[in-house]
Parts: C-alpha cells; sequence; structure tokens
C-alpha cells in the first residue's frame, strides 16, 4: 500500500521486532487493538547530557599513577572491547581516535563506516540514523552527514574509550588526557534527538556485535522517573544479549525526584559534584574558605588581593543587568 510506505520511517528486523511510522492517533489506536502488538508508543524528544571522574572511581591516583589493583590493569586499558556511543557523532581528527600501535579489529565485529567516513583500528565504525527526525521535521543541516557539529559526540565518546593523548594544556595545567577504556575499539552511532532513531540504532549496535552501549542524553523536561519506551526496550534487547548498558542519571538537581533513565536493566550513572573547581581562600586572619573558581594560567602570587563578590562582576563592556551572574 502506497500510504503505509510513505509513512513507514524503520523496520526493524535484527533483533528487535518492531517499527517505527508516521501515524494519526486514530491510527495508532487501531494498531494497537491487534492480537499481534504488543505496544504502541510515541517517539519521545530527548536531550543530551554529560559526566565525568576517573580518579572516584579508582582508576588513577590524584598524582595520575595508575595503581596496581586498577581495573585499568586488570583489563589492559579495555583492550578490543568494543563501545557503541550513540550521540551526535564524532570528530574522527581528534587524537582521542588515533590508532597507532593498535593491531586488527576483533573478529567479532560485524558492522561497517558509512561510505565515505573515516574510520581505522581505534574508530572502527561511524554510522547515522536520522530518518525519523528528518520524516517529521524535514531535513536540517545537524544530520545532513556524519559530522559532529555541536562536539557533544565527541566528548562523550572520548571519555568512554579515548587513547591517552600527553602534553595538553588548559588554561596553564598541564595533564594527560584519556578515556575510561584507553585501548578499547569505538564506534559511533549518529543520531538525533528522537527516540526512534535510538532505537534504530540500537538494533544496529547489537547486530553489529558491540560490547558496551553508553547513551549521554534523557528525555527532555522529564523530571517524574519515568523513561521513554523507545530506549527503554532496544536497551532491554541488548541487555538480553550481554551488552553492558549505560545512561546518564542527567542534569537536572538537586532536587527530589529529578534522576532520569531508571531502566532497571541499564546502569544509571550520577555523579555528586560535577562542572567545579574548588579552591581555598586563606583570609588575612589565616581562615581558609574553600570556594569556586576558574583555572588561571597565571598563578597569584603569595601577598593578599581584594575579594570582590561574585554578583558585582560584569562582563567586559556590559552593564550589570546585561551579563548577569550564572
Amino acid at each position: 500500500h502506497e500510504k503505509a510506505k510513505k509513512a513507514m520511517i524503520y523496520s526493524h528486523t535484527k533483533h528487535i521486532n518492531a517499527f517505527s511510522a508516521m501515524l494519526e492517533p486514530e491510527e495508532a489506536k487501531e494498531i494497537s487493538k491487534q492480537d499481534t502488538i504488543l505496544s504502541v508508543f510515541k517517539c519521545q524528544g530527548l536531550q543530551m547530557h554529560t559526566i565525568k571522574a576517573w580518579r572516584t572511581l579508582g582508576l588513577e591516583k590524584e598524582d595520575g599513577l595508575v595503581p596496581s589493583d586498577s581495573l585499568w590493569n586488570k583489563t589492559n586499558f579495555g583492550q578490543d572491547i568494543i563501545i557503541a556511543n550513540m550521540d551526535s557523532g564524532v570528530d574522527p581528527s581528534s587524537r582521542s581516535f588515533q590508532d597507532d600501535g593498535m593491531g586488527p579489529i576483533p573478529s567479532k565485529w560485524k558492522g561497517h563506516c558509512d561510505e565515505g567516513s573515516s574510520c581505522n583500528r581505534k574508530l572502527i565504525s561511524r554510522r547515522m540514523f536520522v530518518e525519523a527526525f528528518i520524516k517529521t521535521f524535514g531535513e536540517d543541516y545537524r544530520y545532513s552527514n556524519l559530522t559532529d557539529l555541536v562536539g557533544h559526540g565527541t566528548h562523550t565518546l572520548s571519555t568512554a574509550g579515548g587513547r591517552f593523548v600527553p602534553g595538553i594544556n588548559l588554561k596553564g595545567v598541564n595533564g594527560t588526557v584519556k578515556g575510561g577504556a584507553p585501548n578499547a575499539r569505538l564506534a559511533s552511532y549518529k543520531i538525533t534527538l528522537l527516540s526512534c532513531d535510538v532505537l534504530a540504532a540500537l538494533d544496529e549496535a547489537i547486530h553489529d556485535g558491540v560490547d558496551v552501549v553508553s547513551i549521554s542524553m534523557g528525555e527532555k523536561d522529564n523530571l517524574d522517573g519515568q523513561y521513554s519506551a523507545g530506549v527503554a526496550i532496544g536497551t532491554l534487547h541488548a541487555v538480553k544479549k550481554g551488552i553492558v548498558t549505560v545512561m546518564c542519571a542527567g542534569n537536572y538537581g538537586p532536587q527530589e525526584g529529578c534522576v532520569q533513565n531508571l531502566p532497571p536493566w541499564v546502569i544509571t550513572v550520577g555523579a555528586s559534584q560535577d562542572r567545579k573547581i574548588t579552591v581555598n581562600v586563606e583570609l588575612g586572619n589565616k581562615q581558609m574558605i574553600k570556594g569556586k573558581s576558574s583555572i588561571d594560567k597565571w598563578p597569584l602570587q603569595k601577598k593578599l588581593y581584594p575579594l570582590t563578590r561574585f554578583i558585582d562582576i560584569s562582563k567586559p563592556n556590559t552593564t550589570k543587568v546585561d551579563s548577569p551572574a550564572e
């Protein structure tokens, strides 16, 4: 039927028995009555999230050294584990994804790289699942190719499995950047912020033979503890195949009921503190006060400085009304 063909977005046939289609409410209600249909649910809008912290997990010490009992040593830094990241894509030019010294891609891998994309023995796949968004909202430059235009996917994928990159300098602080599993193989599945596209990516990732799925997004403006049916069903199929599935608890809070992504079969990762660099301020009377600060490559001298209230500071060439404190 021509109408049915135009309505169809995805037909999942690998591991998830489902389809996504553009339906009127009456049509969806009618389909849900059929004995062969388990459930019908809406394609939900999602929102990107992020998190970090290796020292908290005991993988390394404050001085950057890796203790002998670290999980990094026990797993050779996640060697040949395949991590699937479902996000805004990836920038393959990042040094976190270089494949110097890496051996052949594990034989268990069944996936591929979309034509014209840059892959190697580290970044073994770059694919895109955007059909639901395009059918719903029309063409969008953000989803016209595999490029990560917002940087979120590059950030989350390198956080999960980026290689050791020494000689990094951030505002005067030197160090080595690395992900949670530096020797893992990485697969990027570029998706939109619609759960139907996430479900399609999950079906493919299961087929491709990944070991871990990482999804750093949650349902937009949903703080009641519920979760998207599409993502929940997709992750359940992944877990049934032995794939560790990790999702974020969200960037909301602190308040009651603000945790997102609560299917009991996924690992929901949260943080007690984020986005803060704390330093001690020593007053003239030797009293120490802990406060929030920014890194500066010109360290303060050992002398007294005046203190200014944060709310009294404006951005350059603006008034305090035009640049309120954040």
